[in-house]
């Protein structure tokens, strides 16, 4: 038994004595060190070709967004100058129109004044200064209504009697008065009081005559107030408007005429212009008539026919015109055209029961044919 507990104690030992080979954790990890470093010493070719690669600089921001910048406040500044530009050119060519249209009424007016003088003219025998004035009249506008028959009767005239100077161009020259300057001037200051204008005027005239320099200053105040005065009367109430703006013109050349008085002078203009188209453009005697419409409802050339009636008449004859011309469009198949030269008659004076019918035609052949115009060939 003894025995069998030694063996078995010397097979124990046997089995638990054997020395088990550990590794050595200190050689690994300084062969794991000396291999790190080994590592770390070569070079590695992909991460050298890497670094010898050239590098790229990225692109400065703030540079590009400032450039942008100033591109944009550029932009901003070209628009605005061209913006300018073309406002100031559009102010120009507006002014420059504004005075091709004075300049145009201005002729306007001239020739109407120089044709009613030169009727004057012809009346009174003065031949010659009559021609003069129907052909500048004709210089003026060419197309001025009833010019070119008025030249031909002056040269008639000339033809038949050779007259002096005409009457209308005439200064009239006061008459003797034996009385003193200052008898003359209390006198026509009463007149003055009493704003009896037509009194008043001769006897400065007279006044002038005797003594020129008395209470000059004061004459020509006078002078101008009833010259004034009498013109806005002639025009206003008396229907004398070419005698109102004779006045007017007169007082003028005094001085500067008061806003109202400007304004009827021009509205007697616009009137006479407006009277010379009549029976002859009734297109262009709607629109000086319903220039003064507007204004002067009442006014009248001496005959009561007002500024108001004239132009209701010249807007139905305008009409009537408007309606032959769409009709004939019509006829030539142009049936938008003609609905629209419809329309506007009918802005001008209402449609008849007939011609409404033929209106309702034409607006429906518009609608059928609405790209159809109109073969005047």
């Amino acid at each position: 038994m003894a025995r069998m507990s030694d063996k078995k104690m010397d097979e124990t030992q046997e089995f638990s004595s054997p020395e088990i080979e550990k590794p050595d954790s200190l050689e690994i990890t300084q062969s794991s060190k000396t291999l790190k470093s080994e590592t770390s010493d070569e070079a590695d070719p992909s991460l050298e070709d890497t670094q010898k690669l050239p590098t790229v600089k990225q692109p400065a921001k703030s540079k590009d967004k400032g450039q942008n910048k100033w591109r944009y406040v550029l932009g901003i500044l070209l628009a605005l100058i061209i913006f300018i530009a073309l406002g100031a050119l559009g102010g120009m060519q507006s002014g420059i129109q504004t005075r091709e249209d004075q300049e145009l009424l201005s002729k306007a007016v001239e020739a109407v004044a120089q044709f009613e003088l030169g009727k004057n003219d012809l009346a009174s025998g003065n031949c010659e200064i009559a021609r003069q004035r129907f052909e500048y009249v004709i210089q003026l506008n060419s197309s001025f209504p009833n010019a070119a028959q008025r030249l031909a009767d002056s040269m008639l005239c000339v033809g038949i009697e050779n007259v002096a100077v005409s009457e209308a161009t005439q200064v009239p020259t006061a008459t003797a008065d034996g009385r003193s300057a200052s008898d003359i001037f209390s006198e026509a200051s009463s007149y003055f009081a009493a704003s009896k204008w037509d009194n008043m005027l001769p006897l400065l005239d007279t006044l002038r005559n005797v003594d020129a320099n008395y209470e000059a200053v004061e004459v020509d105040g006078m002078y101008y107030t009833a010259l004034r005065n009498r013109g806005v009367n002639r025009i206003l109430s008396l229907g004398e408007l070419e005698g109102g703006i004779f006045d007017l013109n007169q007082a003028e050349k005094i001085g500067p005429l008061d806003a109202e008085a400007y304004n009827y002078r021009q509205w007697a203009i616009l009137y006479i212009v407006g009277q010379s188209f009549w029976d002859v453009d009734w297109g262009q005697a709607v629109q000086y008539f319903g220039q003064i419409a507007a204004v002067a409802p009442n006014l009248h050339g001496g005959n009561f026919f007002t500024a108001q009636d004239r132009l209701r008449e010249a807007q139905s004859e305008f009409a009537k015109e408007l309606v032959t011309s769409a009709i004939f469009i019509a006829g030539a198949k142009g049936w938008c055209e003609a609905k629209q030269i419809m329309n506007e008659a009918n802005s001008y004076a209402p449609h008849s029961p007939e011609v409404q019918v033929t209106a309702e035609w034409i607006i429906e052949k518009c609608e059928l044919n609405p790209n159809e115009e109109a073969d005047l060939n």
